[in-house]
């Protein structure tokens, strides 16, 4: 990517709360800014808008390429397409907050823990000894399965308490 397409993109990122785009904003070091027309945030998908008469779409490899390739990714890939051409990716790694095996671990000793990840599977293997039951894991989730996973817990019977760190899950 040029100087130029970063600052495009910073320019477009720092428009989003999500948190993977306020990353993308931290990462890059460029000071250059570019005014930002008919910014539009995609549930599920990404974030696109005009910055200097130059379409940016960034989010993931579906909304960029129009399509899914399954692999074994082990981070978080956000995809870039500047005027139909696909730019390349940034790929996100997870770093989990002080404290929060031992919440997991102490909420699960009175509640039934259940993950609905709108993210790839990479953090599977991070995951699975703080909830123990591979079931209740459920990675690249769009918004509506959420919804209906939430659903059908609570037509079960069950009473639901969702706590989430993204726009989405809001």
């Amino acid at each position: 990517l040029t100087k130029k397409e970063l600052a495009y993109i910073k320019s477009v990122v720092r428009h989003s709360a999500h948190p993977i785009s306020r990353a993308i904003n931290l990462d890059l070091n460029i000071e250059d800014e570019y005014p930002v027309d008919q910014f539009k945030e995609i549930a599920a998908m990404g974030i696109s808008a005009m910055v200097d008469t130059k379409k940016v779409n960034i989010g993931s490899e579906k909304f960029i390429t129009g399509k899914t390739v399954q692999s074994e990714a082990t981070s978080t890939i956000v995809y870039v397409n500047i005027d139909n051409q696909v730019k390349g990716f940034f790929s996100i790694h997870n770093q989990y907050r002080k404290g929060t095996s031992e919440l997991i671990r102490d909420l699960s000793q009175k509640y039934e823990l259940h993950l609905i990840s709108g993210d790839n599977d990479s953090e599977k293997d991070q995951l699975l000894p703080l909830f123990k039951n591979e079931g209740q894991l459920h990675f690249n989730q769009s918004p509506e399965d959420k919804l209906q996973y939430i659903r059908q817990l609570k037509n079960n019977g069950k009473k639901v308490l969702m706590i989430g760190d993204g726009l989405n899950d809001a």
